[in-house]
């Protein structure tokens, strides 16, 4: 499907695309508690791209903040440091 067929579909009355349709998904901003953290990305495939981004932080530095995470065909598992807050972005 190109892009201007997604904007159609997504900007028409009840309209929406499915990450699964554009093979995109982002998360809505998660707040870390220092353990994993699920996230089900609807690709249908194990992610060709993972990012995991800070997008706002308990202090004005992100000095001490650490991400790791893994991801397969259902999920992206993040753990991020306590009170951190973050968005993920996968790609298929």
């Amino acid at each position: 499907m190109s892009l201007l067929k997604y904007l159609k579909k997504a900007l028409s009355p009840g309209g929406h695309v499915t990450a699964a349709e554009s093979g995109i998904f982002v998360s809505a901003a998660t707040t870390g508690n220092g353990s994993s953290q699920t996230h089900a990305h609807g690709l249908g495939v194990d992610p060709a791209e993972v990012e995991v981004y800070l997008v706002g932080t308990p202090a004005v530095t992100y000095v001490g903040c650490t991400i790791s995470y893994t991801h397969d065909a259902t999920n992206v598992y993040v753990t991020c440091t306590l009170n951190y807050i973050y968005r993920v972005r996968a790609s298929a």
